[in-house]
């Protein structure tokens, strides 16, 4: 895969270097930057990855920052992100919603059953992540947002 040395990717938040970052080309173009090429500092090493918005390529730095639970939007997507570790850690110490103490014994496997057990269907399509994402909404009218309502129910349902 080659390695192109770019200067604009701007200064990495470890050493403030601004000097040219080496970026590893996961599709092995030797021109252009793909989502999920990874980038390195040319001066400390600091690891990155590229992330692409509106087709403007950026460089996302590693810090222990960005592995605390985000949630916001990028461009047109809603993005929901967390480390790992910092996934694993919660998950062990819990927080008293019925986990009780449980300790991970293989990290990797742990966290391929999770995304496994998230993105499985129920009978109708839905799954973990629909049903939150519902919830939040429900929450959102009931604690009095402005920008949803319900809609006035004709007392007839699709299902007759």
């Amino acid at each position: 895969m080659p390695t192109l040395k770019i200067n604009w990717l701007g200064a990495c938040p470890q050493c403030e270097s601004a000097a040219p970052h080496n970026v590893v080309t996961e599709r092995g173009s030797e021109s252009e930057l793909y989502r999920g090429d990874v980038v390195t500092c040319g001066k400390c090493g600091h690891k990155g990855v590229i992330e692409v918005y509106d087709e403007s390529a950026i460089c996302e730095w590693d810090s222990q920052e960005d592995d605390y639970l985000k949630v916001g939007i990028k461009g047109d997507k809603l993005v929901i992100s967390i480390g790992k570790e910092t996934l694993l850690h919660a998950i062990e110490i819990g927080r008293g919603y019925g986990l009780g103490d449980i300790a991970i014994k293989d990290k990797e496997l742990f966290l391929t059953e999770l995304v496994s057990e998230l993105q499985s269907e129920k009978e109708d399509g839905t799954t973990l992540i629909h049903e939150a994402l519902d919830q939040a909404v429900i929450n959102m009218i009931e604690n009095g947002a402005e920008s949803v309502d319900w809609l006035e129910s004709d007392g007839e349902s699709d299902d007759d």
